[in-house]
């Protein structure tokens, strides 16, 4: 699992997008002048297009059937077919996810990050997903599971 974190941390990073892992996972707009993060929206509840857009997600990158349509032209030209290969490694062998469930929201720039906690039959990871206010997805993120 630790390849998938640096080979995804470094796609995120990559779109000006700063991931700090440790006990908890911080989403922070890099440009900002030192002033706090915005605060995330509660767990409460999201669209769940968006559930289903995360879930979609998860197992375009465990097969390797990337849909480039629904991608920036940016985070489109950075998913490289190596790094591609490379998640699918890592998530194709958790097989279906028993259960996807959303954990929080956050804006970023002009986009809004949404967490989410996916659980597995043997482990659990978070899966971070961006979207622009376009709708078109300008990053994604897996990470293990705090």
């Amino acid at each position: 699992m630790h390849k998938l974190v640096r080979s995804i941390s470094t796609l995120f990073v990559a779109l000006g997008i700063a991931i700090c892992l440790s006990a908890v996972v911080v989403l922070a707009d890099p440009t900002s002048s030192g002033s706090p993060a915005a605060q995330p929206s509660p767990a409460a509840s999201v669209d769940p297009k968006v559930t289903s857009l995360a879930r979609e997600w998860l197992h375009r990158f465990q097969t390797g059937d990337i849909d480039r349509s629904q991608l920036t032209d940016d985070l489109n030209a950075k998913l490289t077919p190596d790094l591609v290969s490379q998640v699918k490694t890592q998530l194709g062998p958790l097989g279906e996810p028993t259960d996807v469930s959303f954990v929080q929201q956050r804006a970023v720039q002009n986009s809004t990050v949404y967490q989410f906690a996916v659980s597995f039959s043997a482990t659990k990871i978070r899966e971070f997903i961006s979207l622009n206010a376009a709708g078109k997805i300008d990053g994604i993120f897996f990470a293990p599971a705090p």
